[in-house]
């Protein structure tokens, strides 16, 4: 059995290093890489567009795969990953060829832009990449159909409907409209960066068409994923009058202003079960997992937290729990004290006129100061997977969604994210910590690959 894993997994490598060679034999590695910015080609009008730095992906990849030998885990898992992807696929070296000759004379090494954008009410999606063989990029497949190529000496596109199938005219003259007008870069273009994961934009449009435009960039070294961005214009109204904060634990999850768009949402759910509305402003919480008990007549869930809420004060807070109709709605009881929910028992404590706390916790520990984050979310992510079933956890791990994304946080260290304001915007970031002998890379690529896997299979 050892063998034939050795075996596999050499065949694996020696393939993988063969398909690299010939990226670079098609790439033109030893060409020297174009100025121009892929984002200045962008449409004016682009509903999201993402940069993707392939050439610190590939490199990251063989450089860990071949190089990298301190410690043998992370090598062991690509190893096994790719031993189960052979074991998977159909697919041939004479097919793999195939594919890559489709990609022929796109430069791999460089980086590339995947966009969508909307014009007389048609959705288009394409490609832009730094070209090194214009003849190449162009005559490869061009029988097909389903989307349109053109190249401008080192820059080539690539674009489609949503419908798959073009007018070739008229998506010509599109292709031709985006290469032939240099416009405003809604990406900002990091050339020397070794971490350079991806670069991110996205316009989002309410009910109103008020625009509002997202960007983020993304980054990955060997331990750590981190992105930051912004948001314009200003998404969130936060008040900066001092109020409770929780001391943070586990995963600490603090919303200082809820969208008026998820407020609606949350206002017609409680309209539709007719549920009175509590006017929720603000919420913290400390999670820490979930424990679930089977009983001869009941299931009893029970969630291990604790939580300060803030409403809008319109109305006691007692009053709205004591109601029947939030009694019955939520299977409870209200006492001086605590709070019973399906049978399970919670500390209630009122901490001024529209101010709750609600928890696990008889003493929560607490202070009242200042904190103008609209949000802030710091801990592990692996308590969002800890869910304790009284020794039938394999009931769990034999779900590969659960055991995917349950793998996935156990191997992280800490999370952290953060949204600040300025006057006229948004700044967020963030990043995700992973334990020793977990490349953050490799992480999200398996995670990744796994949930397609399952994807595919549901369909």
């Amino acid at each position: 059995m050892q063998f034939k894993k050795w075996l596999f997994t050499s065949i694996g490598l020696i393939f993988l290093y063969l398909t690299f060679w010939s990226i670079l034999r098609t790439s033109g590695i030893l060409m020297n890489h174009p100025n121009d910015d892929l984002s200045q080609f962008l449409p004016e009008k682009t509903d999201y567009a993402v940069r993707i730095y392939s050439n610190n992906i590939i490199k990251t990849f063989y450089q860990e795969l071949f190089f990298y030998k301190e410690d043998g885990a992370i090598q062991d898992k690509i190893q096994n990953y790719i031993v189960k992807t052979i074991s998977k696929t159909d697919s041939t070296p004479i097919q793999t060829t195939i594919i890559m000759d489709k990609l022929q004379g796109i430069d791999f090494f460089n980086d590339i832009i995947f966009f969508q954008f909307t014009e007389n009410q048609v959705v288009y999606s394409g490609l832009l990449c730094h070209v090194n063989d214009s003849a190449a990029f162009i005559n490869t497949d061009r029988k097909n159909k389903d989307y349109l190529k053109l190249c401008d000496k080192s820059i080539g596109v690539i674009i489609q409907t949503e419908k798959g199938k073009h007018q070739s005219n008229a998506l010509g003259k599109l292709a031709l409209k985006l290469l032939s007008s240099k416009k405003s870069k809604k990406l900002r273009q990091r050339r020397n960066s070794t971490i350079a994961l991806a670069d991110v934009y996205y316009s989002i449009k309410d009910k109103k068409q008020k625009l509002s435009e997202l960007t983020m960039e993304i980054n990955a070294d060997a331990q750590k994923i981190s992105f930051s961005g912004k948001l314009v214009p200003e998404f969130f109204e936060v008040e900066h009058n001092p109020g409770y904060l929780l001391q943070a634990k586990n995963l600490n999850i603090c919303i200082r202003d809820i969208p008026e768009s998820i407020q609606s949402e949350i206002q017609k759910w409680l309209a539709q079960n007719k549920i009175p509305n509590i006017g929720l402003e603000e919420i913290q919480i400390n999670y820490e997992g979930l424990d679930i008990e089977f009983t001869p007549t009941y299931l009893a869930i029970k969630p291990n937290f604790e939580a300060i809420i803030k409403t809008n004060g319109k109305k006691p807070i007692k009053e709205y729990l004591a109601n029947p109709i939030i009694l019955n709605t939520i299977g409870g009881k209200l006492d001086s004290n605590f709070v019973a929910i399906n049978n399970v028992s919670y500390f209630f404590e009122q901490l001024d006129s529209c101010t709750f706390y609600i928890g696990n916790n008889a003493k929560p520990i607490y202070e009242k100061r200042l904190n103008t984050d609209p949000i802030l979310i710091r801990g592990k992510l692996s308590h969002l997977t800890n869910i304790q079933t009284g020794g039938m956890d394999f009931l769990l791990n034999i779900v590969p969604l659960y055991a995917s994304i349950n793998n996935y946080f156990l191997n992280q260290e800490r999370f952290n994210f953060r949204i600040t304001q300025d006057a006229t915007q948004n700044i967020f970031e963030g990043d995700i910590e992973f334990k020793e002998g977990n490349n953050a890379f490799f992480e999200s690529l398996f995670l990744i690959t796994e949930l397609q896997e399952m994807n595919t299979l549901l369909k």
